[in-house]
């Protein structure tokens, strides 16, 4: 078994050694959300799902800088999917639209 106080003095010792800034087990919990939601290969109900919320409201509002920037990064694939796959659609209305920058429609 894993006692609270083995990890402290284990992360002390890595912070200490290699003279890195230390963070909480909660900064710990939020790195790792934020680096999940970010790769796209987790949705929000399962990292909502792993946190043990059980109102997805509350991880949205925590995590929601990281879906904004995670839909303005797919708001780029998709128009760069479109363009590949729909040739027919002129070029002018993606370059219009290109590069969006969501994170004012969301509130903060």
């Amino acid at each position: 078994m894993l006692y609270p106080s083995t990890a402290s003095r284990w992360l002390s010792s890595i912070y200490s050694s290699n003279k890195l800034r230390p963070i909480t087990a909660h900064g710990f919990r939020h790195t790792h959300c934020t680096l999940a939601l970010q790769s796209r290969h987790f949705t929000v109900p399962e990292v909502m799902h792993r946190l043990g919320h059980k109102d997805i409201k509350v991880t949205m509002q925590v995590y929601t800088h990281v879906t904004a920037e995670t839909m303005e990064n797919n708001t780029d694939l998709y128009l760069d999917y479109l363009k590949t796959n729909i040739p027919q659609i002129p070029y002018k209305y993606f370059t219009k639209l290109k590069g969006i920058h969501l994170e004012n429609t969301f509130s903060k």
